[in-house]
């Protein structure tokens, strides 16, 4: 979303704190509820090299604690 423009910086930064969290909700909601409190899921974006791609692209890891 970071590649969108926006005047307001806070209220962009407020919109991919939401996003993020919809991102990592709909992770955990297809790890099986067993695993699911041993798990961390993060979300970020990162600026992608390739010049025939997305200029930002999304991260997802998930990480488990077993």
């Amino acid at each position: 979303m970071s590649f969108l423009p926006n005047k307001n910086a806070a209220a962009q930064k407020a919109a991919e704190k939401v996003l993020f969290s919809k991102i990592e909700g709909w992770c955990l909601e297809i790890i099986p509820l067993d695993l699911r409190a041993e798990v961390q899921v993060s979300v970020s974006e990162v600026q992608c090299g390739d010049p025939d791609c997305s200029p930002i692209d999304t991260v997802i890891t998930i990480i488990f604690n077993r």
